[in-house]
């Protein structure tokens, strides 16, 4: 029984070390992107909230895509919405 426990230890550290290794706070795409917060929430979380919506949504989509990458833009959205500053997002797939 005591392996049983030892190896489950085991893989979950080994599973979430990459989680802990690949993390972004807010402030690191708002600064990385040139984005306001309020923007890049609007981007990656819900849109129709915020009034810019209809006017400058796309353009400021391909500022943060050009700024972080197509790929890491998916892995955002796909999380659907960003914490407040100070707390971290996951880049685990």
């Amino acid at each position: 029984m005591k392996i049983h426990t030892t190896l489950l230890l085991i893989a979950a550290i080994g599973f979430s070390a990459p989680v802990v290794a690949q993390t972004d706070s807010i402030d690191d795409i708002v600064a990385q992107s040139g984005l306001s917060k309020q923007q890049v929430r609007m981007l990656i979380g819900a849109r129709t909230p915020y009034p810019a919506y209809r006017t400058s949504y796309e353009r400021m989509r391909k500022q943060l895509i050009a700024a972080v990458g197509q790929a890491r833009y998916r892995e955002l959205v796909k999380a659907g919405e960003l914490p407040a500053a100070g707390k971290v997002i996951s880049s685990a797939s």
